[in-house]
């Protein structure tokens, strides 16, 4: 079977995760075509009354609010959303999972039903890399979470885009990144809307990326699995 280009799961209605799908849908990126998980709430009303909530929180630049409208707008046809499902807690047991959350994440794929039965593991097996958002993302705390291992888990390369840093903190604890195939300059830019707009043009660009480009990552990925299996692996923040 082809991989996927990306996961990407947004399971809780946080502005900034709608903002960036938006983004996706501006630069061209075919959101049905990769695995893009959703909460149960999700539909066109929650959707757009969220967006319209949220820009009064962010200092976005109108040029950056123009190009979150013409990405609304393209998307709105792939509405709504199919719910999220919990994965398979056994499966996690016997890769040594220790998660007290991991139950949470999800089974999911939106517009049809190609995707049925994919839960964030099998979907991050057959995925190309893994977008990563965090769960605290409003505070100066950076946390891995079952978000962040299962991936490291699947040998799956991650984009952490969710708080600037994020990066560093995991390569500081023996992990390996992945400069072959990511620009990993994201990790240092502090405005929202910067890494925002640049980490959703980096994922258009990697759309034209062949499969060899991607296997470049490999050493790194294997890497940091046979590290994550040797230790108990829990939530951590930092």
């Amino acid at each position: 079977m082809r991989k996927s280009n990306f996961t990407y799961l947004t399971w809780r209605m946080i502005p900034e995760k709608i903002h960036f799908l938006f983004l996706l849908a501006h630069y061209g990126v075919d959101l049905e075509d990769n695995y893009i998980g959703m909460p149960v709430e999700s539909n066109k009303e929650t959707w757009y009354d969220e967006y319209k909530k949220s820009l009064d929180k962010f200092d976005y630049s109108k040029e950056f609010i123009e190009k979150l409208e013409d990405g609304k707008n393209k998307v709105r046809n792939l509405l709504p959303l199919h719910p999220l499902k919990k994965w398979d807690d056994e499966r996690a047991k016997q890769l040594n999972i220790n998660l007290d959350n991991s139950s949470e994440l999800a089974s999911y794929k939106y517009g049809h039903l190609k995707w049925v039965g994919y839960g964030y593991m099998k979907a991050c097996m057959n995925s190309k890399y893994v977008i990563v958002w965090e769960s605290t993302h409003r505070d100066n705390s950076i946390m891995f979470t079952e978000k962040t291992w299962i991936p490291i888990f699947c040998g799956t390369p991650i984009l952490f885009m969710y708080k600037p840093g994020a990066l560093q903190k995991f390569k500081s604890h023996g992990y390996k990144s992945w400069p072959m195939i990511f620009d990993e300059s994201y990790d240092k830019i502090e405005s929202t809307e910067e890494r925002l707009d640049m980490l959703a043009r980096q994922v258009k660009e990697l759309e034209t990326k062949t499969d060899q480009y991607f296997q470049s990552a490999g050493l790194n990925s294997e890497w940091n699995k046979l590290r994550s299996w040797k230790r108990d692996i829990k939530n951590e923040v930092y």
